[in-house]
């Protein structure tokens, strides 16, 4: 297998109660390291970017069916595994024995529950959405989520209850 993709997906109304305060902005004078990837390169948000800009930023990394077309019309599906966060925390050694298996190693030698849940990082504080922008929000992605969750069947809608809304 050639290099192999992994992206573990998060319930999208937490992607945008998500604060990018761990997101630092590059001066401008300094050039990106590497070119962006994806179909719309996202400027880096600091902690005091205005609401509306944190929304769109996290709109647009929430467009996940959108991201993923992008990476498939470079990479075959094969090389693409595609976990759900929700999933990771519910069952983390099951999801640690699929990723292992899926790049290769012996499902056996994942980690522990206990390793695999220890915290590490820092936690940030969310701002709370008013239902309405939520709702704006879930809405918005709704087209974008129909797509991803048909085509990639291993995701359970049940466990992102935003989606609930939708209903």
């Amino acid at each position: 297998m050639d290099t192999p993709l992994h992206v573990r997906l998060l319930d999208p109304a937490d992607v945008a109660r998500r604060r990018p305060g761990h997101q630092t902005a590059r001066p401008a004078t300094r050039p990106p390291r590497t070119p962006p990837v994806g179909p719309r390169p996202q400027p880096r948000l600091g902690p005091s970017a205005p609401p509306a800009a944190v929304i769109d930023h996290q709109f647009h990394r929430s467009l996940y069916w959108r991201q993923l077309q992008w990476l498939l019309a470079h990479f075959p599906r094969e090389q693409l595994l595609v976990l759900q966060y929700e999933q990771c925390v519910a069952d983390p050694v099951a999801q640690a024995r699929r990723t292992f298996t899926f790049l290769g190693l012996d499902p056996r030698a994942a980690p522990s529950a206990g390793e695999l849940t220890k915290r590490v990082g820092r936690s940030y504080t969310r701002p709370d959405l008013s239902p309405a922008t939520t709702d704006a929000f879930m809405r918005a992605l709704a087209p974008d989520l129909a797509r991803l969750l048909e085509e990639f069947p291993d995701l359970d809608a049940n466990l992102w209850p935003s989606l609930r809304t939708l209903a």
